[in-house]
């Protein structure tokens, strides 16, 4: 800490030290913005949806873990059509 009559480590958020039993807080509206791309795509979305954390041990990974929806995704089942582009032919005689 910056400031000379704290504690050190005394204002260190647990979710900052990836305290065991802590998670990101997830804002409602990215909540609502994933519904609505998950309706978009026709995924089936579902009534329970849970973060864990996946623990590595990467270099680029300080705290050693990763947040994932792995087992309890928001939504899953969903289609993205895509088609492949072609370019009109040239006419001939133009």
């Amino acid at each position: 800490t910056s400031i000379p009559t704290t504690i050190p480590n005394a204002c260190v958020d647990l979710h900052d030290i990836a305290y065991p039993g802590t998670l990101p807080l997830l804002s409602k509206s990215a909540v609502q913005y994933a519904i609505i791309s998950a309706a978009a795509l026709n995924c089936d979305i579902q009534h329970t949806s849970r973060f864990e954390r996946k623990h590595y041990s990467y270099p680029d990974l300080p705290l050693g873990y990763q947040v994932t929806q792995q087992r309890w995704p928001l939504a899953k089942e969903g289609i993205l059509s895509c088609r492949r582009y072609s370019p009109p032919l040239p006419v001939a005689g133009s």
